[in-house]
């Protein structure tokens, strides 16, 4: 494992904590997308249906990316290539949340 994986799997697991202990929380809306509300920042953030999806397997105890980008090729038609950087770049997103691993003050866009 690259030393770059190490580290993102280290925000996943940073973010696990954070969805199992309430310190984030998220919501599946009607049409399939969602939200995640970081009660320790007070911010909301949406998610389309692949956010969501991660998000949950998340909260469900997945805790390393190679598995993460795994079920997100078997759940939607994208490359391992392509599934691969939106994981890492999702995670990094959500990392910036005030509390979370590698907050280095910038916010998703």
């Amino acid at each position: 494992m690259e030393v770059g994986m190490c580290a993102i799997d280290t925000m996943v697991d940073a973010l696990v904590d954070r969805l199992r202990c309430g310190e984030l929380r998220h919501t599946r809306l009607e049409d399939g997308s969602g939200v995640i509300v970081d009660l320790e920042g007070m911010q909301v953030l949406s998610l389309n249906a692949t956010g969501l999806f991660l998000i949950e397997r998340m909260a469900s105890g997945v805790r390393h990316v190679d598995r993460l980008v795994g079920e997100m090729v078997a759940k939607f038609d994208v490359s391992e290539a392509r599934a691969q950087g939106d994981v890492e770049q999702f995670i990094r997103n959500l990392a910036t949340l005030s509390g979370g691993a590698g907050n280095n003050g910038d916010r998703p866009g």
